[in-house]
């Protein structure tokens, strides 16, 4: 019985010896799960302000998706007025003889005026249509400006996700080494404080 005894305390001061060896591997581990979580929740936060971001640039691009949409719409009515107006003014060209403008009477000094004045006209259409073109282009670059940023924005999402997976394993692996620890303490009945 003393026997019986004797071994019992040699097992439980190896046990003792063994939990008091992996002590420090409890503290590390401790110390790893606190700086886990707290990274992990920094991360969480960075994930949440971008993700808003993400929201007000999908927002913006189809807002800009529409603009362009119109401006394409008002340049092709453009278009439409521009060939009228052409043709309009090319049968005012055809029907101009002398100097008077057939559509509106005003006089010129030559025939020659009158002419150039029409031509004059021909010239300025296409300046409306520059104005849209240089608009649509302008939203254009917008448009891939911000499709850069929501590209940028899910990169850094996926590389937080990736990181986060990695933080739940590495938190895993500490939380059954403490909880081990743990348990190894308290079946001996020794505090982990006294160690």
């Amino acid at each position: 019985d003393l026997k019986n005894a004797i071994e019992k305390e040699n097992i439980w001061l190896e046990k003792k010896h063994k939990l008091k060896r992996e002590f420090p591997k409890y503290l590390e581990a401790k110390k790893e799960l606190e700086r886990i979580v707290e990274e992990n929740s920094l991360f969480k936060e960075e994930e949440g302000r971008i993700q808003e971001e993400l929201i007000k640039l999908r927002k913006e691009y189809q807002k800009l998706e529409k603009e362009i949409a119109e401006l394409n719409y008002n340049l092709s009515k453009n278009n439409t007025i521009i060939d009228e107006s052409r043709k309009l003014l090319s049968k005012l060209r055809e029907l101009s003889m002398g100097s008077k403008c057939p559509l509106c009477g005003h006089g010129y000094s030559k025939p020659d005026n009158l002419q150039q004045a029409i031509s004059e006209q021909l010239k300025s259409i296409p300046d409306g249509v520059r104005v849209i073109l240089g608009e649509i282009q302008k939203k254009q670059n917008e448009l891939e400006n911000i499709r850069k940023q929501i590209v940028d924005a899910n990169n850094k999402i996926a590389l937080i996700s990736e990181k986060s997976v990695g933080y739940k394993k590495v938190q895993e692996i500490s939380t059954v080494l403490i909880n081990n620890i743990e348990a190894e303490a308290m079946a001996l009945s020794v505090e982990l404080s006294d160690i």
